[in-house]
């Protein structure tokens, strides 16, 4: 039963190649084109969090502080907006280009003219940050790929017939690649269509699908360790 099984996985692998390339190449298209859209950890900028309560005669008008209003406002000061984020019904999250004090303040006074505003938090990121950030993930993935190499090559070094033991580390890695690509393509297209951003979460997301991309690859390998120990008398 288990060999008709793998004989129909066989028959049926160019449908799998078929899909997975449907899936992959438009998100690297996208991702050689455009890129990925950086929210202010990887770029540098500074983030807005406030409140508006609106005046009683605003109320009483049917007027509403929305987050259209908060990006008038921004948008009259040549602001460039990353994200607006309805936190609340009167509180908003902004992530913008750095901005001074002084602008920050200009920006206070001219939300005052809508409602009381509450000024919850406000913060500035520089670029360094965004540089370190990606240098640690790029140094993760690097190192997280040799270690997975090595530890595959030792694990499988006695059933190295018919095929070498240091190719099921590349072939783990290959396929570490395959699920990473899916994940950044689509978030690259998604930034192109939608505006999404990634952030420093988007790193530990990969981080974990990297996780578990290797461990299923071991869990499919160590099937494949007992097979050939069974046939070959290993």
């Amino acid at each position: 039963q288990s060999a008709s099984l793998i004989g129909s996985f066989f028959v049926k692998k160019k449908w799998y190649f078929m899909i997975s390339a449907i899936v992959i190449i438009p998100g690297i298209i996208s991702l050689i084109l455009f890129g990925l859209k950086f929210s202010i950890d990887f770029t540098g900028g500074s983030e807005l969090e406030f409140t508006v309560h609106p005046f009683d005669r605003l109320r009483a008008s049917g007027s509403q502080f929305t987050e259209k209003t908060a990006r008038d406002v921004l948008a009259s000061k040549k602001i460039k907006i990353h994200k607006i984020e309805v936190v609340s019904e009167d509180t908003f999250r902004v992530q913008m280009n750095p901005l001074e004090q002084s602008q920050k303040s200009d920006i206070v006074r001219d939300l005052g003219k809508y409602g009381n505003v509450t000024e919850k938090s406000f913060e500035t990121v520089g670029p360094t940050i965004g540089r370190e950030t990606q240098l640690n993930a790029i140094k993760a993935v690097i190192v997280a790929s040799i270690a997975i190499t090595l530890y595959i090559a030792f694990a499988f070094r006695k059933v190295s017939n018919p095929v070498s033991s240091w190719k099921y580390g590349i072939c783990a890695i290959a396929a570490l690649l395959h699920d990473v690509l899916i994940v950044i393509g689509v978030f690259s297209i998604l930034g192109k269509l939608l505006n999404v951003e990634v952030d420093s979460l988007f790193i530990t997301a990969l981080l974990t699908v990297m996780g578990f991309s290797v461990h299923d690859t071991i869990v499919v390998f160590d099937r494949i360790r007992e097979n050939l120990r069974k046939n070959f008398d290993l």
